[in-house]
């Protein structure tokens, strides 16, 4: 009979009922046995008798069955783990079933899911409605979102290119000037910029790289280099004059010339 079906009754029975005699029509009973629960369904047994003018009978029984489940299953989905960062491998139908569970009154529900359109650029989403249908077709009905970061480009990064001459004994850049005159951009959002300084090479001719790199939000990076060069002289330079008194030594050798 089915789900949550209108119940037979005595007379519903005799109803359906026929006999046929050879002496006469036979008069046709029936009597309904206590209802039980039998292996998640409801049997109920009517037994129907026919009895003809000389009470000689004929008597059969009639058992219907039925399940009685007005009751929706208890459907769990997977609440944590739904947020899944940068360019992941993608949940499907069977996962998602998987992860799920539901419990019944009656019996084991069935768990389905269909999945919904993925939304967005940079950052996406897909939702996906489970559901879980008990033998009778009651249904528990949920929905699971996953969110993740679909970007697999690199920043673009600018660094200085000009002003690389420092000159003579300059102030020296530092990482934050260097950040600070550097600028990148990003398909899905503002990177973050970052400097390593090197070390200072040279004597008074003298250079540092600083390693700049631009990360986006996926970890994805562009890396460039910027070289400073200066000269360091403090030192003042040793000066040297003639010492020879040459003024004396002429005057003595005119001194000598004769006069006219």
């Amino acid at each position: 009979m089915g789900c949550n079906p209108t119940l037979q009754t005595v007379a519903g029975v005799v109803a359906a009922s026929s006999a046929t005699d050879n002496c006469g029509t036979s008069t046709i009973t029936a009597v309904a046995e206590q209802s039980r629960v039998l292996a998640g369904k409801i049997p109920q047994t009517f037994t129907v008798t026919a009895t003809d003018g000389r009470t000689n009978t004929d008597v059969k029984t009639v058992t219907y069955t039925w399940s009685d489940d007005a009751v929706n299953p208890a459907l769990t989905v997977p609440t944590t783990g739904l947020a899944l960062g940068c360019n992941p491998t993608l949940p499907t139908v069977a996962s998602v079933v998987a992860a799920s569970s539901a419990t019944d009154n009656c019996g084991t529900p069935t768990i389905t899911a269909v999945a919904g359109a993925i939304t967005g650029t940079c950052s996406k989403s897909q939702t996906f409605t489970v559901t879980a249908t008990d033998g009778c077709t009651n249904t528990d009905v949920k929905t699971v979102t996953y969110t993740w970061s679909d970007d697999a480009v690199n920043p673009a990064l600018t660094v200085p290119t000009t002003g690389l001459a420092l000159g003579c004994n300059p102030t020296l850049p530092t990482v934050a000037g260097v950040v600070a005159a550097s600028s990148a951009t990003d398909n899905c959002g503002t990177p973050t910029i970052t400097a390593v300084a090197g070390a200072i090479t040279g004597t008074s001719s003298k250079n540092t790289n600083l390693t700049v790199t631009a990360t986006d939000g996926c970890t994805n990076t562009d890396v460039k280099t910027v070289t400073y060069t200066w000269s360091d002289d403090a030192v003042s330079p040793a000066l040297t004059v003639p010492t020879t008194d040459w003024h004396w030594a002429v005057i003595r050798h005119c001194q000598q010339w004769p006069v006219w």
